[in-house]
């Protein structure tokens, strides 16, 4: 199935518009999802969208791209009109519209309105590293409890030692409203181990319990902020 496969080296063009319908007896199968199976082909969404995705999981790790491998590409795609949504109970979270977990390449993505929601690691885009020229217009809501972190507009973690070649939010931008817990930032909730935001903003308001930022909540262990408001 699209859970269990990697498609590596596969190149998909997306060719129209797509309507799922989707609803909560009708449940999104999410693509890679299994963690020995990253999806690792290219996605071109050809400058269209997908609608009606309801995804409800009790998984921390959710994205309509489950997991994107290192060789994976997503490429000009929007997520509209659509659900995604953990009710997970652990702080160890990573979910996003167009992707849970990335290793590979987000380009020219968007999300525009589609509300993320989720115990932590909770990004409009994708909920860990590398982004380029996407924005997110959907709310970012905190769904756990106690002191759990990583929040926002584009990626919950941007961190390095994920994928210390390739770990950057550029040229993206966020004009959802960003709700969490701690490490909350209009664009990421952190960005640490050599990760790098550039060319980046944030238009929307930002609130959290601790460690809140306009742009990023929490930036250490040698992260690189650059042309950005």
């Amino acid at each position: 199935s699209s859970a269990n496969y990697t498609y590596t080296s596969k190149y998909f063009k997306q060719t129209a518009n797509i309507a799922l319908g989707g609803s909560s007896s009708n449940l999104y199968t999410q693509i890679g999802k299994s963690s020995t199976a990253y999806f690792n082909g290219t996605y071109d969404g050809n400058s269209k969208t997908i609608s009606g995705i309801y995804l409800s999981t009790s998984s921390s790790i959710a994205g309509t791209f489950n997991r994107l491998g290192s060789n994976g590409t997503i490429k000009n795609l929007g997520i509209i009109s659509s659900t995604v949504r953990s009710t997970s109970t652990t702080e160890a979270g990573s979910l996003g519209a167009i992707c849970g977990i990335n290793l590979g390449t987000i380009q020219n993505c968007y999300n525009k309105g589609v509300a993320v929601t989720g115990p932590s690691g909770v990004g409009g885009i994708c909920g860990k590293n590398q982004i380029t020229d996407s924005y997110n217009t959907g709310a970012i809501k905190f769904s756990g409890s106690g002191t759990w972190y990583a929040y926002g507009g584009i990626v919950g973690w941007n961190d390095g030692s994920v994928n210390a070649t390739a770990t950057q939010v550029y040229r993206c931008y966020n004009t959802g409203t960003i709700n969490g817990c701690q490490y909350v930032g209009g664009v990421a909730g952190t960005n640490e181990h050599s990760a790098r935001v550039f060319y980046s903003y944030n238009r929307n308001s930002v609130s959290g319990t601790r460690f809140v930022g306009g742009l990023v909540g929490v930036n250490n262990q040698e992260g690189y902020i650059r042309n950005c408001y």
